[in-house]
């Protein structure tokens, strides 16, 4: 599995490439464009030197997955769970200082009120005061409902443990409709996020559709009904600091019996080897840009 990026010295791009697996990077290099004919050429160098991958996972940078898919049809590019999580993530800020400064126009307002009654000129602020309460109210709103969808994006659609992938596809279809739905309070932020999430939502989940696969092959293996190994997968999920996590597994080892701790294992090494984002890349690159900046002149022969 290969983690592709850009990072860029100065205005100049670098293509980095990397194997999640042994953190093997197979390709460094600066590049005048970082379009699709830069991407397909360089991808398709490793390719006659013997490079074959199951699959890439990468941003939704249109030249990295247009040159991809010309150098490499057969490779599918997933899609990096990390980059709607963090940007949802900064929506979330936003809207929360958002709303934060419409409660502190409020209270300012309020003590502004009480002043004035006092000199019987209460009327001055009510109407002021009237639409700021609005105001913050619908901001407030906004931001426990934009926090609510982040959190079933993060810890349940786009989670290693979790439902089906017919049902994940279902809750984040639900997800982009609440988005879409409430834009219009602040499109400029919402909307990018929304699109992301519309445009790479089939990407995002190809991960779920291996862990299906992989479920139903371990039912099969141990002769275990499907229902009971899903059971285990997603306990897997559950704090054991909770008590439901206990008497879940109790009842699960009851029901699936002497192949329990086998199965545990083997479901928990296929959730450790599950991949979703491109991290190992971004870190890569994270430690890249200390070299960047202190050396302006790097060029490919010192990458």
């Amino acid at each position: 599995v290969g983690a592709h990026d850009e990072i860029f010295q100065g205005q100049v791009p670098v293509l980095v490439g990397c194997d999640v697996e042994s953190t093997y990077t197979y390709l460094l290099k600066q590049v005048e464009h970082r379009d699709t004919t830069s991407w397909g050429m360089h991808l398709l160098e490793l390719s006659d030197q013997g490079m074959k991958l199951d699959h890439t996972i990468a941003d939704g940078g249109k030249g990295l997955r247009s040159g991809q898919r010309e150098a490499w049809p057969d490779v599918p590019c997933r899609g990096d769970v990390f980059h709607p999580l963090y940007d949802l993530g900064k929506v979330v800020r936003f809207l929360k200082n958002r709303a934060e400064a419409t409660s502190e126009i409020v209270e300012k307002l309020e003590v502004k009120m009480e002043k004035a009654k006092k000199k019987s000129l209460g009327t001055r602020y009510s109407r002021l005061l009237g639409h700021a309460t609005r105001e913050a109210t619908k901001a407030l709103q906004l931001k426990d409902d934009i926090l609510t969808l982040s959190d079933w994006l993060k810890k349940d659609i786009l989670s290693v443990t979790g439902a089906n992938l017919n049902s994940r596809r279902e809750l984040l279809d639900f997800v982009i409709d609440e988005l879409k739905s409430r834009e219009v309070q602040c499109s400029h932020k919402i909307r990018p996020v929304r699109r992301l999430l519309e445009l790479q939502g089939d990407d995002l989940l190809c991960f779920v559709e291996d862990l299906d696969a992989e479920l139903q092959h371990l039912s099969e293996v141990h002769a275990i009904d499907i229902y009971y190994v899903r059971q285990l997968f997603e306990l897997q999920g559950i704090s054991n600091k909770e008590n439901h996590y206990w008497k879940l597994s109790a009842d699960l080892h009851r029901k699936i019996g002497v192949q329990f701790y086998e199965l545990w294992e083997a479901i928990n090494d296929l959730i450790k080897g599950t991949v979703r984002a491109s991290s190992i890349v971004e870190n890569l690159n994270s430690r890249l840009r200390n070299y960047f900046f202190l050396r302006k002149t790097l060029g490919n022969g010192y990458l």
